[in-house]
Order: structure tokens, then C-alpha cells, then sequence
């Protein structure tokens, strides 16, 4: 079971995100505030390790997990920034409350990962060349690669190639959320010409 220490950090988000939902903030300065909190940060990746570790996922996917379960918080937070807490009740639930949240966004984010399967695609799309059905398999790949936006193809391009999120964002001077973002949105718009073909793509996760 995954421990939240009642330590004054926690009190100060939980202030801090009750603030925000008061005031009608907009969404992403909620995401910001979240994800941007150490507290918040550290219950993400306990939580990310948990979850994969009981799924019997690949451990190398823990970091996959915390990043694709901070999308997902987007997502809801673009629907309500409350994201269901009894404000009222929140100084006894707001622990369990987030506790519950990212849990799910972690499953959630697993069940994504093994859908799609993409990135053992990428990686092993160039071994494949043997076997006729797995070299169609590569040409539909890699043609779904040529199709998405330049900058998102480049990062991951250079993610598959071994380059950390970090390094990459020192190359192109962007921050590590924005290359992580820019990554998982060039991913499912290739996942989504995998499946449906020719149809445009969602503009947006």
C-alpha cells in the first residue's frame, strides 16, 4: 500500500487547489499547480511504481506511467478542475482523495500502453525485416511516423534512439513537459492512423 505522510506540504497544496476550484481558475493553472508541487510529484511516482509492480508490467514503465497518467489529469481537468472532491469534506478526504485520482490515472495509463503497444513497435520495427508480415508491419509504422507533426516525429525519434526527455528538451530549448507532451500527442495521433487508416486525426489528446 502506498503511504501519503500527513506532513505540511499536503496542507498547503490542499489550500492551495481549494483557492484555485473557488476562485473558477482556469484548468491549466490547476494542472500547473499540481504537477508543478513536489508533494504531488512524489505521490505520482509511489503511486506509478505501485501500480506497475502489481500490474506485473515491465518496471521500465513506471516513467511512461507517471507522464501519461499527468495527460490524463489534463483531460479531466479540462472537464470539471474539481475533479469530484467534496470541498466540504476536504480537509478529512483531500489525502485519500488525490490517492484515488492517481491511482487510477496510473492504471488507466497501463491499460493505454498495452493497447497500443507502439513504442515495442518503433523499437523493433527495423529487426523485422525478415519476416514479411512483421516488415508490413514496420512500413505501416513508420509511414503512421511520417504523418505526424515534424517536431513531435523528432522527439521521438531521438526518445527510441536512447536520448533521456531532458536531453532532448536542452536541444530544442523547450522544457521537459512540453517534449513529453509534444511525445505522448505524436504517439496517439500514430496510433490513431494505425487504426482508422486514413481519416484525420484528433488536433489534440
Amino acid at each position: 500500500m502506498v503511504r501519503f505522510e500527513k506532513t505540511e506540504p499536503w496542507r498547503e497544496l490542499r489550500a492551495q487547489y481549494l483557492r484555485h476550484v473557488e476562485a473558477n481558475a482556469p484548468w491549466r493553472e490547476v494542472w500547473r499547480l499540481l504537477i508543478g508541487n513536489s508533494w504531488y510529484q512524489t505521490q505520482l511516482e509511489r503511486c506509478a511504481q505501485m501500480v506497475v509492480a502489481t500490474s506485473g508490467a515491465p518496471q521500465g514503465w513506471v516513467e511512461d506511467a507517471q507522464h501519461n497518467a499527468v495527460i490524463l489529469l489534463e483531460r479531466q481537468l479540462c472537464v470539471s478542475t474539481d475533479l469530484g472532491l467534496d470541498v466540504k469534506r476536504a480537509d478529512e478526504q483531500f489525502i485519500g482523495w488525490i490517492r484515488t485520482i492517481i491511482i487510477r490515472q496510473c492504471r488507466e495509463s497501463l491499460r493505454s500502453m498495452r493497447r497500443c503497444k507502439l513504442q515495442t513497435g518503433l523499437t523493433h520495427m527495423d529487426e523485422a525485416a525478415e519476416d514479411p508480415m512483421l516488415s508490413d508491419t514496420r512500413i505501416d509504422v513508420r509511414n503512421a511516423l511520417n504523418r505526424i507533426d515534424e517536431t513531435e516525429r523528432i522527439i521521438i525519434v531521438l526518445h527510441l534512439e536512447g536520448h533521456s526527455l531532458n536531453d532532448i528538451a536542452r536541444r530544442f530549448q523547450m522544457t521537459y513537459w512540453q517534449v513529453q507532451y509534444a511525445r505522448l500527442q505524436g504517439l496517439e495521433r500514430m496510433r490513431f492512423y494505425l487504426e482508422d487508416g486514413y481519416c484525420d486525426p484528433p488536433t489534440t489528446l
